[in-house]
């Protein structure tokens, strides 16, 4: 974050309406907020999905359970890495000095998606199929009743 400059108050109204002019007029923070912006939309478009997929791939005896081993596992996360940032920024900050604590702490936290995101595309190829086969034993089952 190049040239970021912070007013010289401890009024949290005018840091805030200062780092939102640098929005504006500093280029770094600008594609920081674009680059930001761009990601949380891109996440906002995986809860629905998540949810129509584990919907699509699993029978409805087992939806219930599906979504309640998702929650859980999504808030473990959610909650650890909350806890692991602090956590983590403190060990590094030990090894390293401002600002270079923050980055190495946010490198090291970005590589627990690697698995994850090996794991969706382990997942994605098998989508096709699992969709198939709910499809059909929803089909017989309805052949049945």
């Amino acid at each position: 974050m190049n040239h970021l400059s912070f007013p010289h108050t401890t009024n949290s109204i005018a840091i805030f309406f200062h780092l939102v002019g640098q929005i504006f007029t500093n280029p770094w923070i600008m594609a920081l907020f674009i680059i930001s912006f761009l990601a949380s939309a891109a996440q906002s478009a995986n809860t629905p999905n998540w949810l129509a997929l584990i919907t699509d791939v699993n029978l409805p005896e087992h939806r219930g359970a599906v979504f309640s081993i998702a929650n859980f596992s999504n808030s473990l996360g959610r909650t650890v890495g909350n806890l692991g940032i602090g956590a983590l920024l403190t060990m590094v900050s030990l090894m390293a000095h401002h600002p270079n604590d923050y980055v190495f702490t946010l490198i090291i936290l970005q590589l627990s998606l690697i698995p994850s995101a090996l794991c969706y595309v382990i997942m994605a190829k098998h989508n096709v199929t699992d969709i198939s086969y709910v499809k059909e034993t929803l089909d017989k089952r309805g052949k049945i009743v």
